[in-house]
């Protein structure tokens, strides 16, 4: 199947998942982004047979740029903790690598045109589902919460939960990206030689690139231990495309 092809239905199943997420149903729209992911990986095995020639020209290698507000997702002029890390975390499951811009949310991914089509909306997907999600468990904690022990006590006892759940929702994706990755490598021959040519291809690129080095960001500044119980057992729980890899590898645009 051609890349023009295979893009085409990748579109048309990301428009499927949209429609659904958009009209609140949520299990048919993680069935969708379930299939993108599978769509990819056929492509790029099938790719993987032919010579890195006709891969340049079919699919080239490059950088994209994902900007919240081509997204629905709201832009600030600060950066985020936790969507960088979401961010390094899906552009290696889909073999990809991440830059970053100073004073902006805005990110890059680099790699190839399909793989950066399926990192940016994945991306946006899972930036939707943790926002969703954690707002939702942050007002079901603080409700049960005061319930149970007071407004002040209870009020007290929620303190940093919601920042805590993201940290647990995340570190669970990238567990499960880093365990799928070991899966792949010890059981197929083929998909393994293919991890290595797509990082490899990705990593040559990236050092024809100028860019400086970003100042790290840190974690949630407040530790919730029940938060980061509910957000690891989430992340741990939610639908996601099968990916492999995980981490993050952060570097700053000149």
């Amino acid at each position: 199947m051609t890349r023009s092809k295979v893009m085409d239905r990748l579109k048309k199943l990301m428009r499927h998942e949209e429609s659904a997420r958009d009209a609140g149903s949520f299990e048919e729209a993680e069935a969708f982004a379930g299939k993108v992911h599978q769509l990819l990986l056929q492509h790029k095995i099938s790719m993987s047979e032919i010579d890195l020639e006709a891969i340049e020209d079919d699919d080239p290698m490059g950088q994209s740029t994902w900007r919240a507000v081509d997204h629905d997702v709201g832009h600030s002029s600060k950066r985020s903790w936790w969507k960088e890390r979401l961010a390094g975390t899906v552009a290696r499951a889909h073999f990809c690598r991440l830059l970053v811009m100073t004073g902006s949310n805005t990110v890059f991914f680099v790699g190839r045109e399909s793989d950066r089509d399926v990192t940016s909306f994945t991306y946006t997907y899972l930036i939707k589902q943790i926002e969703r999600h954690s707002e939702k468990e942050y007002c079901r904690a603080y409700a049960q919460n005061v319930r149970e022990h007071g407004n002040l006590e209870g009020r007290g006892m929620t303190v940093g939960y919601k920042a805590s759940w993201i940290e647990g929702a995340i570190n669970s994706l990238a567990k499960r990206f880093r365990e799928e990755r070991t899966v792949v490598e010890e059981t197929s021959t083929t998909a393994n030689a293919l991890i290595c040519l797509a990082d490899n291809a990705v990593t040559e690129y990236m050092a024809t690139q100028k860019t400086g080095k970003a100042v790290g960001l840190g974690g949630s500044a407040g530790y919730n231990s029940g938060g980061y119980v509910d957000g690891a057992k989430w992340g741990k729980n939610v639908s996601i495309r099968r990916g492999v890899g995980s981490g993050s590898s952060s570097k700053r645009l000149n």
